[in-house]
Formats: structure tokens, C-alpha cells, sequence
């Protein structure tokens, strides 16, 4: 990926074409222009479509208390017939 350009919001407003353009080879950070903090970021489509893949792909965790019943009832497992099962295996 290459280097993230950084602009003011004054200057990225005043040129809103050139930054659209220069998006389309790296993203653009917008910043403020006194404190320098980051206001938001310009990308191009593929940039934006690889962070909605990337994002959709990232793990999400929950509390045990808000998983879904569904979900819930895919980790119960009937333990007696695990360690019945895993016994026989072992022929004991």
C-alpha cells in the first residue's frame, strides 16, 4: 500500500478535486489544521472494498450472555457420550 497522504480539511476542501484524484493511488488523510488530529480518510473504491472485506473477515467477539441461541446450542456437547465414545476408542 502506499504511503497515506496527509492534508488539512482548509486545504482538502479548497481542492477537493486534486485529493479525489490522488485517493485513487493512496489514501488521503484529513486532518485538522490546528491540532493536526484525524478528521477522516479519502480511498478509492478498491482501497474501500479490500477494508470492507478485511473488516467483515476480522473476528468478532460477545458476551456469553449475548451469544445467539443458535450459536449456543452448537458448543453444548453431551459430555457423558464424548468420554463414552473417546472410552470405547480406547477399549476400555
Amino acid at each position: 500500500m502506499a504511503k497515506i497522504q496527509e492534508v488539512p480539511a482548509t486545504d482538502f476542501i479548497a481542492d477537493l478535486d486534486r485529493w479525489s484524484v490522488a485517493a485513487q493511488s493512496s489514501p488521503v488523510m484529513v486532518t485538522d489544521a490546528v491540532s493536526g488530529v484525524a478528521l477522516g480518510y479519502l480511498l478509492s473504491p478498491s482501497d474501500f472494498d479490500n477494508f470492507r472485506r478485511l473488516r467483515a473477515l476480522a473476528r468478532q467477539s460477545r458476551f456469553a450472555w449475548e451469544m445467539p441461541a443458535d450459536m449456543a446450542d452448537l458448543l453444548r456437547v453431551d459430555v457423558v457420550s464424548s468420554r463414552q465414545q473417546l472410552d470405547d476408542l480406547m477399549g476400555d
